[in-house]
């Protein structure tokens, strides 16, 4: 998927610098995986994810992720990701974590 920035706000830069946080650790299976950003960061390419029908989503997903809206989330395989993680306070408020969570999905 090839991601481009709209807004005047840094989103790809931000997933970017995440997956590169995450990448080497146990909770990269959590993160759609970047796979190259443009130099100015309007471009981001991203592994595609699969959007399943909305009674197909996990009831608990880790603790560190905040914002449960369907289309943020996906499935590559049988395991769930984020595809839409440019928010800092992924890491920033909950830390990584084992921990899972109820999560309450919303619709756009």
């Amino acid at each position: 998927v090839i991601k481009h920035e709209s807004g005047d706000g840094f989103a790809n830069q931000i997933e970017w610098n995440v997956w590169n946080i995450v990448k080497e650790t146990p909770w990269k299976k959590w993160f759609a995986p970047c796979v190259d950003i443009s130099p100015c960061g309007l471009w981001l390419i991203q592994k595609k994810v699969e959007f399943p029908s909305h009674e197909k989503y996990p009831a608990k997903m880790p603790y560190f992720f905040t914002d449960f809206k369907y289309s943020n989330y996906g499935r590559i395989g049988k395991q769930w990701v984020a595809c839409d993680y440019g928010d800092l306070s992924v890491l920033i408020s909950h830390g990584l974590t084992n921990k899972l969570k109820k999560a309450h999905w919303w619709k756009e």
